[in-house]
Parts: C-alpha cells; structure tokens; sequence
C-alpha cells in the first residue's frame, strides 16, 4: 500500500510541476511579447501623429540650412503603416493575448486540481493504507489534469499555426498586388502639328528620352506615377520651343499625351 500511495504522491507532484512549468512559460512569454506590441503601438501612434503635424510645417531652418518637410507626412504614415503590418505578420499583440488566456485557463485548471485533490484526500479515512480502486480513482485525476492542459497548449498552437498561414496567405497576396501596380507602362507623345517644328528631344522628368524627327513617340519601361513630359524642339526659323506637362501613368498600361507646341 506504501507503494501504492508513494506512486499517487509522485504523479500530483509531476502534475503540478507540469502545469508549473506551462504557466512559467506562457508568463515569459507573453512579457516579451507584450514588450514588441506595446513598442510598434507606440511607434505607430507616433508616427501617425507626425504625419498630421508635418503638412503644417512647411519648412523649418537648421543653422543656414532651409529643410522642408511638408512631405515627410508621407513617410511617417508609410512607417506607420510598416510597423502595424510587422506587428500582424509575427503575431506580436495576437500572441501576447493568446499567452494571457491560455496562462489563466492553466491557473485555474491548476487551482482547481489542487482544491478537487484535498477534497478527495479527505474522503479517504486511512490515506496510509490505499486501496486500489482509491490509487485508481487518484490517479486518473492527475491523468485528466495533465490531458487538460496539453489541450489547452494544443489549442493555443493551433491558434498560432492558423494565424501564421493566414498571414502568410495575406502577405503574399498584398505582395502580388504590389507587383501588379508595380508593372512598368508606357507613353505615347503625340505632337500636333509636328510639320511646323523639327529636331524633337523629349524629357522625362528632366531628364532626356529620346530624339525624334517624328510626330509620334513611344516611351516604353516607364515607372507607374505621375511623371513630367517635356518636348523641345524647334521651329523652321531654328527657335527654340519647349511644352511641359504632367502626365500619370499606369501599371502595365499605354498613356497618351498630346502636345500642342
């Protein structure tokens, strides 16, 4: 019977230290993670900020130096914008949350092991003299408190496997959605009354293109984005001309632009 009560007492402690061990885990965790989502929160929360104050500072001067930043709006968001996609493709805030209620459902599991145990033990008149069914019956709660909690740790990593091929999936199709906006296209410069003028340059935002002594031009590899065409040319009597305008191209498509010198 000794031996009997000895193999009780050592699965509940191998049970409590399991659950113990479960619980260190999860706290340790989830301190590491709720460091990185609070950072990228903030971070975010800052940034976004920014992004509303920079517009209404033009510019500022440092030392003789003139800085504008009225577009650094742009940036902050984007950065903004960066750090929340960080925070969801490796789970930082999601895993501090699933660490939280997967550490108090192991708590509680854990306290009411432990009360249920002491009930049990004191049903029992002569714990020194175990009977079998009463080892049995010890044994198999050890055996459900243990299966309890790999069910939870089970859950959790599901939960996390589930979210990571999601995030996965997501970030694979934002990145051939990129892609697809990303396709170079291409302008077609038309210039009217082309017979008037000769020797044609045509620029792309300031810099050089192409040479043509045509009316028509095609400008192919051309990044997606509003871009500035310039034509310079000259008349019969050799004059110099220039025409300027803005242009916005799109992905994997032709523009058109017509030019009246």
């Amino acid at each position: 019977m000794q031996e009997l009560l000895k193999l009780v007492d050592e699965n509940y402690l191998l049970s409590i230290k399991n659950a113990e061990a479960q619980i260190a885990y999860y706290q340790a965790g989830k301190r590491s993670k709720r460091t990185w989502s609070k950072a990228i929160r903030f971070a975010s929360i800052l940034l976004f900020g920014l992004a509303g104050i920079f517009p209404l500072l033009r510019s500022f001067t440092f030392y003789t130096y003139e800085v504008k930043i009225s577009d650094w709006g742009y940036v902050s968001i984007a950065l903004a914008g960066t750090l929340l996609l960080l925070d969801k493709f490796f789970g930082f805030s999601s895993a501090w949350m699933r660490y939280i209620t997967t550490e108090m459902d192991i708590q509680k599991l854990k306290k009411d092991f432990e009360a249920k145990w002491k009930v049990e033990n004191i049903k029992i008149p002569d714990r020194e003299n175990l009977s079998a069914d009463q080892a049995v019956a010890l044994l198999q709660m050890t055996r459900d408190f243990v299966s309890q909690i790999d069910e939870l740790v089970k859950q959790e990593t599901l939960s996390w496997a589930t979210e990571f091929q999601s995030n996965v999936s997501e970030l694979q199709k934002m990145t051939n959605s990129k892609l697809e906006t990303m396709k170079p296209g291409s302008i077609r410069v038309v210039i009217k009354e082309a017979q008037l003028y000769k020797d044609f340059v045509i620029h792309i935002d300031g810099f050089e293109k192409r040479k043509s002594g045509t009316a028509e031009m095609l400008l192919d590899h051309v990044s997606p984005g509003p871009h500035e065409i310039t034509v310079l040319c000259k008349t019969k009597d050799n004059l110099p001309l220039s025409k300027s305008t803005v242009l916005e191209v799109e992905a994997n498509k032709m523009s058109v632009v017509e030019i009246a010198m």
